[in-house]
This record gives C-alpha cells, structure tokens and sequence, in this order.
C-alpha cells in the first residue's frame, strides 16, 4: 500500500518539473522523448496500445531525426522497435508488411552500422539480411565474441551445415545448445539441426528418438514449476555425440 500510494506522487513531481525540463530540450529532444514515449506504450503486448499511436510514435522518431538529432543509435533501435510492431498491426495485409518489414531492416541496419559490437541488434539485424554470406559472417562474429547469444552460434552453424561445412556447423550448434536457457529454444535447436543433417545426407543416428527426448525434456522443463534436469541431461549427452559425428561430405 505504501508502494502504491506514492505513484502518484512521483507522477506529481513529474508533472510538475515537466515545463522546465521542457525548456532546456532541445526540438529533436522533445520529438525523440515523445517519441519514445508512444512507441514504448504502444508495444503489441501493451494494454491500450494501437496502430495509430505507433504511427504516430514513428513519425516523432522520424521528427526527431530530421532536426539532426545526436542520439541516433538510441532513435533506430527504437524505430526498429516499432516497425517490428507495425508488421503484426498490419494483420493479413502483405504488402504493408513487407514495407514495415524493410523499413525495420533499414532501421536495424542503422543501428548495425552505428554498433556492431551491440550483439543483440546484430542478430536481430542478420536475420533480416538476404545475402547469407552476409548473414553468416555476422552471427558467426556475434557467436564468437559473445558466447549468451545462442541464437547467433545456432544461426551461423546451420547455415554453415547447409553449405556442406558440417564439422564447423556442428561445434557452433554445440555451443548454441550450451548456451541457450529457454528450453524450448534447445528442443527446435536440436530438431531443425537433425532434420538439416538428414537433408544433407548426413543422418544422425537415432534422430527420432533424440527428437522425442527435446520433446519431453522442453516438457518436463515448462509445466508447473519446471524441472530442468531432464535437459540439462539431454544437452550433455546430445552435444557429446554432435562432438563425434561427422559427415562424408565434410571438407
């Protein structure tokens, strides 16, 4: 109650040091806080939130850019924000996806050029890239600086197993299923690497068997109050036998 009860308090204070904040902003500052504001609280999960305030959250961003505002990478990891929020908005309507879908590459690409060592925006902005030479080059610099970005080891590895390199595809799909924590990400790990590997001639032994073992151990992990075991163990014996197996196409 006492939490509750100074909210409005802080409101309050906002409220009232607001006009003097305000006059020492600057134009691109005040478009950037607005902004940033409607963005935030027009996210898809947000209640209340609705397309014409996410509109209206990018068109401050886009304001406050024009006015050759300094913070850039901050203003396109928000635009990012709310173009990946505008491709849900647009439902069934594809060709305003594909737009918001570009338009959230630009703005990711932005932020890529401006931070390349920002490795969440970098896996975010490699999996917009359509040149996979490009895309691998990326993540596989993402993976190997920042072993928590599973996704990136996961992404660099499959595409690595694609293109026949299976016995350096296969140490970073390794690395990826140590590193990620979501056990369902492990369990579709696992799966669409056992699926490449048969697609490319390369079976994994026992493969349903190990696809039914992700399947139950993701399980086990998510309902109730979860027992991560049963993963942790299938991780350790599944990586030992990604460590050994190898592909007569392997170069």
């Amino acid at each position: 109650m006492v939490l509750l009860a100074g909210l409005p308090l802080c409101a309050l204070s906002q409220q009232q040091s607001t006009p003097q904040q305000t006059g020492k902003l600057s134009v691109g500052e005040r478009h950037y806080l607005n902004a940033k504001r409607l963005i935030t609280n027009n996210c898809i999960d947000c209640m209340g939130s609705t397309k014409a305030g996410m509109e209206q959250g990018i068109q401050e961003m886009q304001a406050a850019l024009d006015t050759g505002f300094t913070k850039k990478k901050a203003a396109y990891k928000l635009l990012a924000d709310g173009y990946n929020a505008m491709i849900t908005f647009s439902g069934n309507d594809e060709r305003e996806r594909e737009n918001f879908e570009q338009k959230e590459s630009e703005a990711l690409g932005e932020v890529y050029r401006l931070d390349p060592l920002d490795s969440e925006f970098a896996v975010r902005y490699a999996d917009t890239v359509k040149d996979n030479q490009e895309k691998l080059s990326i993540l596989k610099n993402v993976a190997e600086r920042d072993p928590k970005q599973a996704d990136a080891a996961f992404g660099a590895g499959f595409l690595l197993i694609d293109r026949g390199k299976s016995g350096e595809g296969l140490k970073l799909v390794s690395q990826a299923i140590a590193n990620q924590k979501d056990p369902e990400a492990v369990a579709n790990y696992a799966q669409r690497t056992l699926g490449l590997l048969q697609e490319k001639n390369c079976p994994f032994a026992d493969a349903d068997a190990w696809n039914q073992k992700f399947s139950d151990a993701a399980d086990k992990a998510t309902r109730g109050e979860g027992d991560p075991k049963p993963m942790l163990e299938v991780k350790k014996q599944f990586s030992e036998k990604l460590d050994k197996h190898t592909c007569k196409t392997n170069p």
